[in-house]
């Protein structure tokens, strides 16, 4: 599309689809000219994804879409998905209905003449509301599928606490279905570049967790069913780092993922988990245990770890590191 202002400037942008089998990328460039000096604009990708709708009688009426903002590490030449940070709902132009979404929503909404408003009591808009939420929950699962379940995919997500969105707030749908969707598919990332659930991810508060644990030995100590194993969430989230704080509140406090501290293991080293272990497993536990005394100080607080049997003999039997008399 080229536009110009008469004696002033003049542009073009450009908008480059590529269809795939389903979804398509789109590219969107804009070049400005104005007087000798051309400038070009914000070159953006995007990634959209679709679901058909249709009328009560069964007639169609277009499309729902989220489209989901990619940017490309230079070094890597990765591509990850990103925040948006303009995020009000569309209906083929931009309103001024807010979604709370860090990606955008598109379809064919009744909106007020003036535009400046999308009716919530209204069944069709409803209607819409919800296959939107089937359509981010497919979505996802498509992402992870293309290798784009990131930290990033995750912050794009309305990442509020429950109470914070009312139970009839318009998109109340879309945020439940990001819930359920994120906490029983594995989406979130892991150590090592894994996914897991928020079913079954755990957050390690404490050096050396994570190296020591491994998602067959994490799933072992808890006791948790082997069907699909525990795993730690990457230490990139953290609530200590500004940029994922959020995410890391809402992981913890929406999806409930538990936290893992070295003071709640001395319950969970049975002898039948160390019996399971290799020697090489079992000289790492003592290396950790270095950094962790407080696990097995004689001295009051008496260390919960001297209760349990943690040293391995000669013939691989375990043994508690003193009798009841001391």
């Amino acid at each position: 599309m080229d536009w110009e202002i008469v004696g002033t400037c003049n542009g073009t942008y450009i908008r480059g689809p590529k269809q795939h089998d389903d979804h398509k990328e789109l590219t969107l460039i804009g070049q400005l000219n104005a007087g000798d000096n051309a400038e070009s604009l914000d070159e953006q990708h995007w990634l959209v994804f679709s679901r058909p709708v249709t009328t009560p009688n069964g007639e169609p009426a277009g499309q729902v879409e989220v489209a989901f903002k990619l940017v490309e590490d230079g070094k890597s030449s990765r591509r990850s998905i990103v925040k948006a940070e303009d995020s009000n709902l569309v209906v083929f132009f931009p309103t001024e209905k807010q979604t709370h979404c860090g990606f955008l929503l598109q379809g064919p909404y009744k909106t007020t003449s003036s535009r400046d408003n999308v009716p919530h009591a209204n069944n069709w808009n409803n209607h819409l509301v919800k296959e939107t939420a089937k359509l981010v929950s497919e979505t996802l699962l498509k992402l992870a599928a293309l290798k784009m379940a990131s930290v990033g995919l995750l912050q794009a997500m309305p990442l509020l606490r429950s109470r914070e969105i009312p139970d009839d707030q318009m998109f109340r749908p879309v945020y439940d279905a990001v819930v359920e969707t994120v906490k029983n598919y594995r989406l979130i990332p892991a150590a090592a570049g894994r996914l897991v659930s928020g079913r079954c991810a755990r957050i390690a508060r404490g050096k050396g967790l994570v190296d020591l644990f491994a998602p067959q030995q994490l799933t072992l100590l808890l006791r948790a069913d082997e069907d699909e194993k525990l795993d730690w969430i990457t230490p990139e989230i953290s609530l200590s780092r500004s940029e994922t704080s959020d995410l890391f509140a809402f992981l913890r406090d929406v999806l409930d993922v538990e936290q893992i501290e070295p003071e709640d293991l001395p319950p969970n080293l049975t002898e039948e988990f160390f019996q399971a272990q290799t020697t090489t497993w079992m000289v790492k536990f003592y290396t950790f245990l270095l950094d962790h005394d407080r696990l097995w100080r004689r001295d009051k607080p008496r260390g919960d770890l001297l209760d349990q049997p943690f040293v391995r003999l000669q013939d691989n039997r375990h043994a508690t590191p003193f009798r009841s008399d001391g």
